[in-house]
């Protein structure tokens, strides 16, 4: 019977921990937001205005944001036309994300060279 019921008290245990974690980064729309930017024609500008404010607000709130999300930002603006909105996102990508130095590093120097 104690056997029966340390089982079951473990599995309740798991499942519950598997319900309440909530991920290690905030992504907020992100899939949604990358998703309409780039199927959704005529919102492009919402989906990155957005995606931007989002982040903003993890900046704000002293989080670290999620890899990659402020490479996005930045390249919203850059598609935008904005390359020093550009390469602002992308250098706190890089000084976010050591992985990342590689791809904005170059991203970076390309940008300022033009």
């Amino acid at each position: 019977m104690n056997k029966k019921l340390l089982v079951s008290s473990a599995l309740v245990l798991s499942l519950t921990g598997c319900a309440t974690q909530s991920g290690l980064y905030n992504w907020g729309d992100y899939e949604q937001d990358l998703f309409n930017y780039y199927h959704e024609a005529g919102t492009q500008e919402e989906s990155a205005t957005n995606h931007i404010e989002f982040v903003s607000k993890i900046d704000q709130r002293g989080e670290t944001p999620a890899p990659g999300l402020l490479a996005e930002a930045g390249t919203f603006y850059l598609l935008a036309g904005d390359e020093g909105s550009a390469v602002k996102f992308y250098q706190m990508e890089f000084d976010t994300w050591p992985e990342s130095r590689p791809m904005m590093g170059i991203l970076i120097k390309n940008l300022e060279n033009n």
